[in-house]
Parts: C-alpha cells; sequence; structure tokens
C-alpha cells in the first residue's frame, strides 16, 4: 500500500499546476490565505476524484462525467466529505462519524456490551440512545448534558450579616439587574432593603434568600442569572 497520496499538475480554479504528496494515516490540515485555493485542492481535486473512484469500482450505475482537473493521482482511497459549509452537505453539525453512520454502530456496540457504573445503576437497561449526544435519555440529571454543573456558595454570599441587602452584592455584578430584582422583591414582599441580614426576622430571611410563592428568592435569583464565569466573584460555584 503506498505511505502517500501523491498528485500531479492539480489544475482547478485558483490551482495552478501544483504538485502534493500527503501522507496516508496522519491528520493533514490545508492552510493558506482565502482564495489560494484550500477547498479546490481538498474538495474539488481529492475528494471528487476519491468519490468517482469509489462509484466506478462499486458498480454504480449512475456516474456524472467531468473533465479532470489533474494529471495524476496515486494511492487515493474512498473519501468522505465533512465540513461547514452548507453548499457542499445539509447537515453543519456532521462529523465523520454521523456522516459514516460510525456514532450509531458504536453505540449499539456500548448499549450490547457497556457496564452501568454502580454509582448510577438505577435498574434500567442500557440503550442505545444513552450514548447519542442529541438524545436526552444518556445526560446526567446533574449538569443537564453540559459538562459542568454551579451552585451558589450562601455562605460566601451572605456572609456579612451587618451589611443592608441593597449592598450584598456590591458592585461585584451588574447592578441595574440586582436593583430591578430588589423593587420587585420590596414590592411582592413589602419587606425594605435597607435592612441588613441581621435585621431580618427568621421567616423574612428565609423569604429573602428562597422566596415564597409570590417572589423567587436571591438564591434562586442569583443562580439563574449568573453563569459561572460571571458568577466567580459571587459564590456561584462548580
Amino acid at each position: 500500500m503506498k505511505q502517500y497520496v501523491e498528485i500531479k499538475n492539480a489544475s482547478i480554479h485558483n490551482l495552478k499546476g501544483i504538485d502534493v504528496k500527503i501522507p496516508k494515516n496522519k491528520l493533514t490540515v490545508i492552510t493558506g490565505v482565502s482564495g489560494s485555493g484550500k477547498s479546490s485542492l481538498a474538495f474539488d481535486t481529492l475528494y471528487e476524484e476519491g468519490h468517482r473512484r469509489y462509484l466506478m469500482f462499486s458498480g454504480t450505475q449512475f456516474m456524472v462525467e467531468s473533465e479532470s482537473s489533474f494529471d495524476k493521482i496515486t494511492g487515493l482511497s474512498p473519501t468522505v466529505a465533512v465540513e461547514q459549509r452548507i453548499i457542499r452537505q445539509s447537515n453543519p453539525r456532521s462529523t465523520v462519524g454521523t456522516r459514516t453512520k460510525l456514532t450509531a454502530v458504536l453505540a449499539t456496540l456500548f448499549a450490547v456490551y457497556g457496564n452501568l457504573n454502580p454509582d448510577y445503576n438505577n435498574g434500567r437497561p442500557l440503550e442505545a440512545s444513552m450514548f447519542q449526544r442529541n438524545s436526552a435519555r444518556g445526560m446526567c440529571v446533574k449538569c443537564l448534558g453540559k459538562g459542568t454543573s454551579n451552585h451558589v456558595c450562601e455562605e460566601k454570599i451572605l456572609s456579612d450579616f451587618s451589611m443592608k441587602l441593597k449592598d450584598i452584592l456590591n458592585g461585584q455584578v451588574d447592578g441595574g439587574a440586582y436593583q430591578r430584582f430588589l423593587r420587585k422583591f420590596e414590592r411582592k414582599t413589602s419587606i425594605s432593603c435597607e435592612k441588613t441580614l441581621e435585621e431580618l426576622s427568621e421567616d423574612e430571611l428565609l423569604i429573602f434568600k428562597y422566596g415564597n410563592a409570590d417572589t423567587e428568592g436571591f438564591i434562586t435569583w442569583i443562580g439563574n442569572e449568573w453563569s459561572w464565569s460571571q458568577g466567580k466573584k459571587t459564590g456561584v460555584q462548580n
């Protein structure tokens, strides 16, 4: 088997008599300025010729005849094109695995021969859908498939009980969003945000933290409002 795909005198679009040797079984990246012929080499030359040869030797009746844009290509195998542009394929999220259906085969393989983690064994057998990225069946219930989960550290945010409710975040986040929360909280509960945490009754403190049927509490609000990257300073932890 040849160790290289060798192209002689590729001449199409912006390619003008290019000779290239590409090593096989390695990842090769084609780079260059816009208009230098990267796509012409990868798709209009390599992919199209590999696709044409595959159809020809597989006995497919439907063939598209076209004039060669090169003198010779050796060492070329059947080709699969995966890219982001809509003009070449319908789904911009496609990968080699989804394009070739390999991910579906692997999901079935894992479902048949895989073993459940004892910490997450709920008695439900493994299914192929649990290993497919677009299925919620295998999604972690803690992080909801995001890979990370966040929680609010109350002790860090509400450490100073002498601080007034209006000053708790103290410029660590967007003041406008917090002020809107406070105005709504005061309107719904009649609890003054001029009070300090230590001045709140036990019931008022619980309402401020967790809310009630009429309003959202501070802990819930900040957990929903701020992402992990914004919440590093405010006690939202991974």
